[in-house]
């Protein structure tokens, strides 16, 4: 399973390189679990530290802790690797509509969106659903930014 997007000028086709989506929607699921418990770790961590640093105001402060860990984690990771740690586990990457890989541009909007989204519950089944639905697999801030997760290519 190879792929190049200079060639193919865009994200491969369901019909034609399903190999690239099978499976894609359930992974997602279970990178999402993996960084969930990664950011509360770090969360944990920060916390912890800052409120030693802060004689434990910081703790009032815990849940926004956690929203800027989750964002920070999730724009270095998919900005480099076009991939969070769960999502390179699980052998899956996002790609532009082009084909190409994330870059800080569309890992900043994507988690933008992503985190307005998680904030409600109608946002989340929102996103789960169109996922769920659509021939690409995407959430809904894949659909705003035309881009997709698929399986990783082999290099």
């Amino acid at each position: 399973m190879t792929y190049n997007p200079s060639i193919s000028n865009g994200l491969p086709h369901p019909d034609d390189d399903g190999e690239f989506y099978y499976g894609v929607v359930f992974r997602r699921l279970l990178a999402w679990i993996i960084d969930t418990i990664i950011i509360i770790a770090l969360s944990v961590i920060a916390t912890l530290v800052l409120g030693v640093l802060t004689l434990g105001i910081a703790v009032l402060f815990t849940s926004v802790l956690f929203m800027v860990t989750g964002f920070v984690y999730r724009v270095a990771f998919i900005a480099s690797k076009s991939a969070t740690l769960g999502m390179a586990v699980m052998g899956i990457e996002f790609r532009t509509i082009r084909g190409h890989k994330f870059e800080l541009r569309e890992a900043l909007i994507h988690t933008g969106i992503y985190t307005v989204m998680v904030m409600t519950f109608f946002g989340q089944v929102a996103s789960i659903l169109t996922m769920l639905t659509t021939r690409y697999g995407r959430s809904i801030p894949d659909f705003v930014l035309g881009s997709t997760v698929i399986n990783r290519p082999l290099q």
